[in-house]
């Protein structure tokens, strides 16, 4: 059983294809997607490893913030801790408005600490203080 059309020998050429037919789609989840995609892949080439958490969490990324309501009322929380790469304005947005914190882990470049930071997370996790402590200093007075 095949589940995914023939789209190339090269693994390469394979997700080229795919990510120019999500585009074509022309529907902002497929373009969301697409953005994502492309952030992880690139992530993928310098650190393949670390980049696991990229992509078995692109398909949360914009459904997290609709599970806020049952953590915050469901089971009384103050505040969730998502890993970084699930971070998005909505979910800080989301929470914020449920009166919950949002704590990102575990941020150690200077990008991502500023990415997060944007998305409006109150916590940063890391081990790279110095790192992170100057990447996000623009946004802050620290």
């Amino acid at each position: 059983m095949q589940t995914f059309p023939r789209v190339g020998s090269d693994p390469y050429e394979r997700v080229l294809r795919v990510l120019a037919g999500l585009a074509a789609h022309r529907g902002t989840d497929a373009l969301r997607t697409v953005r994502d995609l492309t952030g992880a892949l690139g992530r993928a080439v310098v650190s393949p490893r670390s980049s696991l958490p990229h992509f078995s969490g692109l398909p949360w990324r914009h459904r997290v913030p609709g599970f806020l309501h049952e953590v915050r009322h469901g089971i009384g929380a103050s505040g969730v801790t998502v890993h970084h790469s699930l971070i998005s304005p909505q979910l800080c947005a989301t929470a914020h408005m449920l009166d919950l914190r949002v704590v990102a882990w575990t941020v150690n470049d200077p990008s991502t600490a500023k990415r997060v930071t944007d998305c409006g997370v109150d916590l940063i996790t890391t081990d790279s203080v110095a790192i992170v402590r100057e990447a996000i200093a623009a946004s802050f007075s620290i």
